[in-house]
């Protein structure tokens, strides 16, 4: 088995990885910052297997719906319930590949 990572471990790299590419942003980009192999973390951690379709249903969940919940208050004020939002919706969908 390969190097593990911490949850934050990996918040923190696709946070950067957001930062960094925005919508473009990749699972790639996530590893590549953690220095892991590519499909390496977050998918095989919670699924045990890397398939084409449970990297669609990750990249939705951790790259699509969080823009998808805070674009529509760009240049709003950030209501205090807006993490909460994306936390459950991107959990949600997440356990699409249970």
């Amino acid at each position: 088995m390969g190097p593990s990572f911490t949850h934050d471990q990996i918040l923190d790299a696709a946070r950067d990885a957001a930062f960094e590419h925005w919508r473009a942003a990749t699972i790639g980009h996530v590893t590549a910052l953690l220095g892991a192999p590519s499909g390496s973390i977050y998918h095989e951690r919670r699924y045990g297997r890397i398939t084409p379709h449970g990297l669609e249903v990750i990249a939705l969940a951790c790259r699509d719906s969080p823009y998808g919940v805070v674009r529509p208050i760009i240049g709003e004020p950030i209501p205090a319930w807006i993490d909460d939002a994306v936390r459950v919706t991107s959990t949600a969908l997440a356990h699409l590949n249970d």
